[in-house]
């Protein structure tokens, strides 16, 4: 992905989150990303990554 400069997490009841923020060479700007997880009826856990 890149160098990572900076990430945290997010819980509620219905989900938990990952949240972070990276660089590649050659972008100053950067990107974020996100990482969810959720818990579906059965129980089963969905992941949704968002870049």
């Amino acid at each position: 992905m890149g160098d990572l400069t900076e990430a945290y997490a997010v819980s509620n009841e219905e989900f938990f989150e990952i949240r972070g923020f990276y660089t590649k060479s050659g972008n100053s700007e950067g990107y974020s990303f996100k990482v969810q997880y959720q818990q579906d009826e059965d129980g089963e856990i969905i992941q949704n990554m968002i870049l």
